[in-house]
Order: C-alpha cells, then structure tokens, then sequence
C-alpha cells in the first residue's frame, strides 16, 4: 500500500487468501477430498472471485438455506 489504510487493507486480503488457500488445502489432504467442490460463501466472498480458490460463489447460501427451512415448515 502506498499509505497506513491501503497497506492495512491488503495486509487483511492477502492473510484471508492465505487462510483460505491453506484451510482448503489441509481439509482436501486430510479426509483425501481431491475432487472437493469449493464454495465461497458470505457477503464478501465476491473478493476472492479473482483468486480462483473457490469453485463457486454463493453469497446467499445460507440466506436460501433459511428460506427453505421455512418453506418446509
């Protein structure tokens, strides 16, 4: 970053991509999940969308998830 803001704000986007990389990394190893589909979930999902680490987006997964809960109900 050129000032105090914008290197703290990569400082937090380049630590969430190394934590993602690393947790689908390590999850993918351990239960032998090589053909995992990887969704990104959650309202800031979107920013990683460049990365290539999820297989699909979808912010509103767990938005749906609660409105068919409610639909079976």
């Amino acid at each position: 970053g050129k000032n105090t803001k914008t290197a703290i704000q990569s400082g937090i986007y380049y630590s969430q991509l190394g934590l993602i990389e690393q947790m689908i990394k390590h999850t993918k190893s351990e239960y032998n999940f090589d053909k995992a589909v990887i969704i990104g979930t959650g309202g800031f999902s979107h920013l990683f969308s460049n990365q290539q680490v999820f297989d699909h987006l979808s912010p509103e997964l767990v938005l749906l998830g609660i409105l068919k809960m409610l639909e079976l109900n």
